[in-house]
């Protein structure tokens, strides 16, 4: 098994899953016999998952260049024959003080280890950031959803494969009323359109007067004016519209349970939010009212034997 180096920001616990899902791949990569070491900028008593084969460490607060001793020291110390970063944050600070053109020359000096990056939606990947030259280097990328590869082809020529996503499904909860309803799993100002997306809605519920909407995290970060407007759209159904604060990945799993469908008209297909909806669907055996039509298949198997697979593959 590989000696692998994990890399990640997002907190375990994050508000749009993308940590959630990041730290259970890695703790599943222990399972799977790796030894796993995680650089993380996270205190790690904030980290509740544990294993043997997994140390959690954390040389640095943050990826700005004064930190480059202590972080190097940590990767140059183990000897990782992978190096993969998990979901990192597109933060676009510090483009000239961070530690990744730095990282992307001591990698020269690993030649054994195989760089890998895993994003969850295509908005992750960007140009515009400091970490962009590091991730472009690797030997391959991991995606959520196989609609996102064509929107990275134009900045990655290496592997892209489509990773399976691991999605435990909990007891179900106390339901949030009586009725049935629409869940929306994602705030409206993270909507592909809002205003356009919330005219979609309103009538699909009008269509579908036996169902609420449950949308999780409410209008976002939407200003007041918007909101006004957003409700002005949403007059002739407002009764069956429900506004949720925003879900951890566990919560927003459990209540899809309960929910008749999985509304996911609003947003766009290489979404995070979209992927995770769509992959609800099809585990839990839900209807999914989505612009891209049904679930596409998925590789076989757990994403820690997709991506062991991965990495020794010549």
């Amino acid at each position: 098994m590989a000696r692998v180096l994990a890399i990640v920001d997002r907190p375990p616990d994050d508000a749009d899953w993308k940590g959630a899902a990041a730290w259970k791949l890695i703790h599943s990569l222990s399972e799977s016999q790796h030894e796993v070491r995680v650089v993380t900028t996270l205190s790690p008593q904030s980290v509740v998952l544990s294993h043997p084969r997994m140390t959690v460490t954390q040389p640095v607060g943050n990826w700005q260049a004064i930190g480059m001793p202590r972080l190097m020291q940590a990767i140059w110390s183990y000897q990782p024959e992978i190096i993969h970063t998990f979901a990192l944050k597109p933060s676009g600070l510090w483009p000239a003080l961070s530690v990744w053109p730095y990282l992307t020359g001591l990698s020269k000096v690993l030649p054994r280890a195989r760089r890998w990056s895993s994003f969850f939606e295509a908005a992750d990947f960007s140009p515009k950031d400091a970490a962009f030259p590091w991730q472009a280097g690797s030997y391959g990328i991991t995606v959520a959803a196989g609609s996102m590869r064509e929107s990275l082809r134009a900045h990655f020529q290496g592997s892209v494969e489509t990773l399976p996503l691991d999605l435990d499904v909990p007891g179900l909860p106390a339901p949030l009323e009586s009725g049935p309803f629409a869940l929306i799993p994602a705030a409206v100002s993270r909507w592909a359109d809002p205003l356009r997306d919330l005219k979609r809605l309103a009538e699909f519920l009008t269509a579908r007067r036996e169902l609420s909407a449950v949308i999780v995290g409410g209008w976002g970060d939407l200003s007041a004016s918007q909101r006004k407007q957003g409700w002005t759209v949403l007059a002739g159904v407002m009764a069956q519209v429900r506004l949720v604060e925003a879900w951890n990945l566990n919560q927003l799993v459990a209540q899809a349970g309960r929910a008749q469908c999985l509304w996911l008209e609003c947003f766009n297909t290489a979404s995070w939010p979209h992927t995770v909806g769509l992959e609800l669907a099809r585990l839990l055996g839900k209807e999914a009212v989505s612009l891209s039509g049904p679930p596409t298949p998925r590789p076989e198997g757990s994403a820690a034997n997709f991506l062991s697979r991965l990495y020794t593959q010549p």
